[in-house]
């Protein structure tokens, strides 16, 4: 009787331990190890993606309570102007505090930076719709000493002008702003001179 066997030959080019029996799953960890890195990529992705929305977001806010501020302090200036400078009276805001010297500001400061605003002065703005949730638009006003030094445009009336009537009132108008949400918050200041 005649013997057969099976003998299994090799792929011409590829050794014998590159058979079907030979291999150990090298493929699968390699495409695992792959899939981690994509798994990886997209999460660190989505992070990024997270991240801008809500940078983007802060900045909606901070513009919101910047605008709010503005809108006060130029709706504060516009009352000056109308009822104090031109009317002559408080502009309705009642008694008007004056901030002196004697309260330990620098008189070429300014910026009035050495002063602190006392919480209990600020009033919601005027003629402002007052937006929803937790915020609000407030303004404080106070008399300011005659500071020509201060007062680049006064000073400059005063030395070309020939038929402008100069008043020599000076405010400090403060008006602070809040978004909606509460998140942000801008304040905004000018001295306001009368110039008639």
């Amino acid at each position: 009787m005649i013997e057969q066997r099976n003998i299994a030959f090799p792929r011409p080019g590829l050794p014998a331990s590159f058979g079907p029996r030979h291999q150990r799953g090298v493929a699968l960890l390699i495409a695992l190890v792959f899939l981690l890195l994509l798994t990886l990529l997209g999460l660190t992705s989505s992070n990024v993606a997270v991240m801008q929305e809500r940078m983007a977001g802060n900045l909606t806010q901070s513009n919101q309570a910047f605008q709010l501020a503005e809108s006060a302090l130029k709706a504060v200036e516009s009352q000056v102007f109308d009822e104090i400078c031109v009317g002559g009276g408080s502009g309705g805001f009642g008694n008007i505090p004056r901030i002196d010297l004697a309260l330990g500001l620098e008189a070429n400061d300014c910026t009035m930076s050495g002063y602190t605003v006392p919480t209990g002065s600020w009033e919601l703005a005027p003629g402002l719709t007052q937006p929803g949730g937790d915020g609000w638009a407030r303004f404080m006003v106070a008399e300011v000493p005659n500071r020509p030094v201060c007062d680049v445009v006064r000073s400059a009336v005063i030395a070309g002008a020939g038929n402008v009537a100069v008043n020599t009132r000076s405010f400090i108008i403060l008006a602070s702003g809040r978004s909606a949400s509460g998140i942000s918050e801008a304040v905004v200041q000018s001295i306001y001179t009368c110039l008639l």
